[in-house]
This record gives C-alpha cells, sequence and structure tokens, in this order.
C-alpha cells in the first residue's frame, strides 16, 4: 500500500513538471494570451511512517492467588450472665392438727405453744438428733422447737444449719423411793425401774388371790402371764375400740410432739375376745412391762423403743 502511495506521488510531480516545461516553450500561446496562474491542486499526502511490526505479546492469563487455608478462629459466645439465685428462706409448716412447740428439741422440755396446721414458721436451725428437730421463730418474743416429722419444710433439711446453742435439758426428777415389798418363794423378785413404784408382782399359781393385785376386785387368772397392749386413741379409731373394758390397768399418756394421746392396757385377769386398734410401741412401752413382768403386744415402734 505505501509502495502505491509513493508511485503516484511520483508520476503527480513528473506530470506537473513536464506541463510546465511545455509552457514556457510555446511564445504564441504566451504573446496569444495573458499568463494567468492557475494553481494545480497539489494533493499532500501525508506519508506514513513504516509502521513498526507489532509483535504480539501473549497476554498473560491472570491466575487467581490461591487461597492459603486459614484455621478459623473459635469465638467463644458469650453467654448472658446467668441471673443470681434468690436465697429462699427456709420455712417449714405445720402437717398435723395440732402440734406443741417446746422450749427444746426434746419431749422433755415444756410446751412453749400449740401451733395448728399450716401455720408457717421461719426455720433458724436444726438439731443433729434423730428424729431431728427445728428451731423455729418466733413464738411470742422466742424461738421454739418442733420434730421434723411433723412438719413439711420448703428446703431440704440438710442445707440448714446445725443450732449451736441448744438449750440444756430440764433436770430429771428425782425418783420416788422404791418400796420393797416382801414377794412369795416361789415368785421370782419384780425389777423396778427408777421413776416408777414398783407394783405387786403376780400372785403365784400354787394359790388363788382373794383379791386381784392390779383392781382390787376378787380372782385372777393364775396361769397366765400379764400382757400390755398398744391401743390407737384418735378420734378416728374410738368407734373400732375393742377389749379396754376387759384391761385390768388402763395407761394414757400424750404422744410426743402432738396433742393425740395412746393408750397402753394390762390384760390378766379376764378374757378379751378382741383388743385393737393394736399401734406402735413408745418409750413408756419400754418401760411399764419390766415392772408388771408383762408382756407386750404392739403394731412397731419408734426409734428410741427400736433402739433402746
Amino acid at each position: 500500500m505505501t509502495s502505491r502511495i509513493r508511485l503516484f506521488i511520483i508520476i503527480s510531480l513528473i506530470l506537473l513538471l513536464a506541463a510546465c516545461g511545455k509552457s514556457e516553450s510555446t511564445p504564441e500561446a504566451a504573446a496569444a494570451l495573458p499568463a494567468t496562474f492557475t494553481p494545480t491542486p497539489v494533493i499532500q499526502l501525508n506519508p506514513t511512517a513504516n509502521p513498526s511490526p507489532t509483535v504480539s505479546r501473549p497476554t498473560p492469563t491472570p491466575v487467581p492467588p490461591t487461597a492459603t487455608p486459614v484455621p478459623p478462629t473459635f469465638t467463644p459466645t458469650t453467654l448472658p450472665p446467668s441471673p443470681t439465685p434468690t436465697s429462699v428462706p427456709p420455712r417449714l409448716s405445720i402437717a398435723e392438727e395440732l402440734v406443741n412447740l417446746r422450749e427444746g428439741p426434746s419431749v422433755f422440755f415444756p410446751i412453749a405453744q400449740q401451733a395448728s396446721q399450716d401455720d408457717v414458721f421461719d426455720i433458724v436451725a436444726r438439731s443433729d438428733d434423730d428424729p431431728m428437730w427445728f428451731e423455729v421463730c418466733c413464738v411470742g418474743d422466742a424461738r421454739a422447737w418442733v420434730r421434723s416429722d411433723l412438719v413439711q419444710t420448703n428446703v431440704a433439711a440438710e442445707t440448714i444449719a446445725l443450732a449451736t446453742d441448744i438449750p440444756t435439758p430440764p433436770p430429771t426428777p428425782t425418783p420416788a423411793p422404791v418400796v420393797a415389798r416382801a414377794a412369795p418363794a416361789s415368785a421370782p423378785a419384780p425389777q423396778a425401774a427408777a421413776d416408777f413404784v414398783a407394783p405387786p408382782p403376780p400372785p403365784p399359781a400354787t394359790s388363788a388371790p382373794a383379791v386381784n393385785p392390779y383392781t382390787g376386785l376378787p380372782g385372777g387368772n393364775l396361769n397366765r402371764r400379764p400382757v400390755f397392749v398398744c391401743i390407737n386413741n384418735t378420734a378416728i379409731a374410738r368407734p373400732y375400740q375393742y377389749g379396754l373394758s376387759q384391761a385390768d390397768v388402763v395407761y394414757e399418756y400424750i404422744m410426743e410432739g402432738r396433742y393425740v394421746t395412746r393408750y397402753t392396757a394390762l390384760f390378766w385377769s379376764q378374757q378379751a375376745p378382741q383388743i385393737g386398734p393394736i399401734r406402735s410401741a413408745r418409750l413408756i412401752n419400754v418401760q411399764l412391762p419390766a415392772l408388771y413382768q408383762a408382756a407386750l403386744l404392739c403394731s412397731g415402734a419408734s426409734d428410741e423403743v427400736r433402739y433402746t
């Protein structure tokens, strides 16, 4: 393409020069006509420089950088702080119909007050006894004690602090002197307890007593050992009590911590066809049979009796 352009320019120049020389060599033509300059259009072509050969360079294909695996960083999840549990003050409610609150953790302490069922008290401390006792507040302006098996608590008993100022038990009353009575040679000597006056032993089987030693009435059963029986005396059990009218002696005593009483009846001189309802033994039932050389018939027993 460049060569053709060059050739065209050269030919144009040659023709232009030839035309100019021919006009000067003809005088007739010059004399005839005034010379008029007619500019010949000159096509100026911008010579295009030979372009340098373009070297095609391969365009580098961008290689995506290889991601270096970064182990994930464990970010601990911040949990909202747990609410601080509000401490619940230990309390108890009376579970029985009527319960004695005492001045100390034992049935040997005086009764401070009686509480009714569903009465609520604050627990101050507990004893380490079995059964356990709770110190409660307040009975009037003072504290009192109640047995754990007569109440219901809102906390576990083990979480309650042990009492450090437990009252001193009241002094044991001086026992009455034991009156020794002569017994027949064939009868074993009665076992006397410190807190009771020993009654006379049953008459020997060799002779019939003129007077029943337990009732003061004539006669008796010479071939039977006296038997003590524990009989229920709650209000619901009274319509079903049997045998009390045939008993020679009947002891009535208050149950621990309660207003309910219980009977222990001695049977010797009469035959009772039916006895009941039978209940469990208490501490007094450990001492009574020894005074009468009697057997004991009860249904179960409290811890004081079982472990004595």
